[in-house]
């Protein structure tokens, strides 16, 4: 798999169409979430269909995989990503989301439907300030309802290791010299 390194203005301004599918790597900061969106949606229980417009959880009859099933949360939400070119909303969900939020979708469900109560987001906010993250990202290859091509969506993140004095690559060392 190839992995590659490009600024957020290009990648949200010069998408090739050679674009779909790959995997592109982004250092850049997490610099806003929207504290009122809903952070979950809902899914089948058998093939994982989401159904964005519903927000409660209830059996049903899937019509993709033919089978009653029941409705499983399924974290997920907007967040901008920034760097030196700009910004851009993408979409983070699942496993990366909530270990981002370190809530389970489960417990989402429970603070946002049952208890109609905001996730608490101020010490996730306070714990990505300032830090450069490395993220990958492709594109969605879904449109919108009005269009518009999908958001880039985050399939994974990890805090840029900022090493001073370390050297830009490894020195080859001259073992047999060495042990003269």
């Amino acid at each position: 798999m190839q992995i590659l390194h490009i600024i957020i203005l290009y990648v949200t301004s010069y998408f090739p169409a050679i674009f779909q599918g790959q995997i592109v790597c982004v250092e850049a900061e997490f610099s806003r979430m929207d504290e009122n969106q809903q952070f979950y949606i809902l899914a089948c229980s058998t093939c994982k269909q989401i159904f964005t417009r519903l927000y409660s959880r209830r059996r049903f009859y899937c019509a993709t995989c033919r089978r009653s099933a029941n409705f499983i949360p399924r974290c997920q939400f907007d967040i901008t990503i920034t760097d030196n070119s700009g910004s851009e909303t993408t979409l983070i969900a699942d496993q990366p989301a909530e270990t981002m939020l370190h809530v389970t979708s489960e417990e989402i469900y429970d603070i946002r439907y049952t208890k109609k109560q905001m996730l608490p987001l101020a010490n996730v906010t306070s714990q990505l300030a300032g830090k450069t993250f490395t993220i990958h990202v492709k594109k969605s290859s879904a449109k919108t309802m009005d269009g518009t091509p999908g958001k880039l969506i985050i399939l994974s993140y990890a805090e840029k290791q900022n090493i001073i004095g370390a050297p830009s690559s490894p020195t080859p060392m001259d073992t047999a010299a060495s042990s003269r």
